[in-house]
């Protein structure tokens, strides 16, 4: 089976493809939804209020992640700390979860720090999807209900869309004149 990962900063349209690829019959695991409820359990919210503060859990002990993204995306070793300690519990999840779907040709990951994890080493493929940088920011700010402002200090977090391409096998065009669907059909026929 080829282990094929899936990138893009945020708001570059990473889901969008990987439910094409899900229609395509590909079996796509969301790294990055993954990573927010690894966040919801017990053993990792305590260590991850432990150095970031008791603020962090809401009244109803669940993380407060508005609070957490608050902290970490204005401080990037507090970002790095965060990931440390929720990354091994997603690959965890990853590797029991291939484990479940060894009988496909190949598989998606999608996360969004698949390079800067250095993760991206332990994949046979990968693909990255492209964006204009406004885009990325407007599609955020509306599904998130956050400002621009905040979307903008997230996407300053992560790898520029430049260093990511060049880790990349496949590149998909996402600036919205170009159809997405005849570009994962390519990418599929040549990964099948």
């Amino acid at each position: 089976m080829i282990k094929v990962g899936l990138t893009g900063n945020i708001g570059s349209g990473k889901t969008t493809v990987c439910k094409i690829f899900e229609v395509l019959g590909i079996p796509v695991f969301y790294a990055d939804e993954k990573a927010k409820s690894v966040l919801e359990l017990p053993h990792v919210l305590k260590k991850v209020a432990g150095f970031l503060g008791e603020d962090v859990i809401n009244a109803e002990g669940k993380p407060d992640k508005a609070v957490i993204a608050s902290k970490v995306f204005a401080d990037n070793k507090l970002l790095k700390k965060l990931n440390s300690i929720i990354h091994p519990e997603v690959i965890d999840a990853y590797y029991n979860w291939l484990k479940e779907h060894s009988g496909f040709s190949y598989t998606v990951k999608e996360a969004a720090i698949l390079i800067e994890s250095g993760y991206y080493k332990e994949l046979d493929k990968i693909i990255f999807v492209e964006s204009d940088e406004n885009i990325m920011i407007n599609r955020v700010a509306e599904r998130d209900m956050v400002k621009p402002q905040q979307v903008k200090q997230r996407l300053d977090n992560q790898m520029s869309q430049k260093d990511k391409k060049r880790f990349a096998d496949y590149i998909i065009k996402n600036f919205g004149d170009t159809p997405l669907i005849p570009q994962v059909v390519e990418i599929h026929k040549n990964l099948i």
